[in-house]
């Protein structure tokens, strides 16, 4: 048995927080046990939900502070308690994390999710520095869910910092297409069968953009009055996005269902999935969405690699105009669902986009880095 421990700041539900969740859920009969611990804010339910799913969740909050998370880190990672330590996205926890494992022998892993605005000042353009050196010069393994996130975390030559590092996408399980479940879920939110649906998944944060979507619904009206905005996610910024909806006059249009642990019901809802992002390290929503057979337009923030159904998924700069926006969700209406949903599920496949192409790749990468470790308790390199 393999004991991994990944660290994040929270499992409030977003494309991160999702993937683990799956991650573990697939490990069952792989002979890995994953831990998880939450730095910045307790469980709750969601960490109930993992431990249902044969996974363990810790809180370690520790307020915060360079100091606290070294403590953390020095708690946390020995060699008796745990195998690899898998850090996800968080710049500087990842950096101090690599350096105790280091010192203690225990692999880390540091998985480069996400991509952040560039420093501003040059007082961090140096911090940045500093801790992209500590986590390059220290971290066991390099991955990244895209070459962009790589780069925002690691540097623009990360591939070349560490002999082995490299892209691991993000897996999805599959969505089912479900045309009752189209059906009930618009009944359930009061959306008329016959209205177009504008979708968004996702943490409600300002990386995402869903106030432009909500403007983009609001411009719409004018000539389409039978349009909707169906929003699954929770996040800091939703009682903005709310008054937002007011202030456009187009509160009753829009629907906010919070955080879902079966998105599959919503994506059946919507006619296209609008994400308008300013930052992307990847994009699962637009994997899920494609292979639940509904087109996407995004913004060219995703990568191109989540294009997955090149006819029905349009990519546009976030600066472009409301109405270049609107026409391509319209022309959206062109394209069949079925056709959508087989094209996708073929590239994902092909790609490795799967679920079950994550778990072996890491499960792969977990036991070669045992190898190469030394034996202090764990697993050993022939198990």
């Amino acid at each position: 048995m393999i004991r991994i421990l990944h660290t994040i700041g929270s499992l409030e539900r977003g494309g991160i927080q999702q993937w683990i969740r799956n991650i573990v859920v697939a490990s069952k009969d792989r002979g890995l046990h994953h831990a998880i611990l939450i730095r910045k804010q307790a469980a709750g339910e969601d960490g109930d939900e993992i431990e249902r799913d044969g996974g363990q969740v810790h809180d370690d909050y520790t307020g915060g502070g360079l100091l606290m998370c070294v403590a953390g880190a020095m708690r946390n990672i020995r060699p008796s308690l745990v195998d690899v330590v898998h850090c996800h996205g968080e710049h500087y926890s990842t950096a101090i994390y690599a350096a105790v494992g280091r010192w203690r022998g225990v692999p880390i892993v540091a998985h480069a999710h996400n991509v952040r605005p560039p420093s501003r000042t040059a007082l961090n353009k140096l911090y940045d520095a500093i801790v992209t050196h500590v986590t390059c010069r220290f971290a066991t393994e390099l991955l990244a869910t895209s070459e962009e996130a790589g780069a925002a975390m690691f540097g623009r030559v990360w591939k070349e910092r560490r002999k082995g590092a490299r892209v691991l996408h993000c897996g999805i399980r599959t969505p089912v297409i479900n045309d009752l479940a189209r059906k009930a879920t618009r009944e359930e939110l009061g959306i008329p069968a016959s209205a177009r649906v504008m979708g968004a998944v996702g943490r409600l944060t300002r990386a995402k953009n869903i106030g432009r979507l909500l403007e983009i619904c609001a411009e719409m009206r004018r000539d389409e009055r039978n349009v909707y905005v169906l929003v699954v996610g929770d996040g800091p910024l939703r009682e903005g996005l709310s008054l937002q909806a007011v202030r456009l006059g187009i509160e009753d249009k829009v629907r906010f269902v919070g955080a879902q642990k079966d998105v599959a019901p919503y994506y059946s809802a919507m006619d296209v999935l609008v994400m308008p992002s300013i930052n992307e390290g990847w994009g699962l929503s637009a994997i899920e969405a494609q292979c639940a057979g509904v087109p996407a337009v995004v913004s060219t923030a995703l990568p191109v690699g989540v294009i997955l159904s090149p006819i029905s998924t349009k990519r546009l700069d976030v600066c472009e105009k409301d109405r270049v926006w609107i026409d391509s969700i319209v022309e959206c209406d062109r394209y069949g669902r079925e056709e959508i949903a087989s094209t996708a599920r073929k590239a994902a496949s092909d790609r490795g986009l799967l679920i079950e192409t994550s778990i072996a790749l890491l499960e792969a990468a977990y036991r070669a880095m045992l190898c190469k470790a030394p034996a202090v308790g764990g697993e050993a390199c022939n198990n």
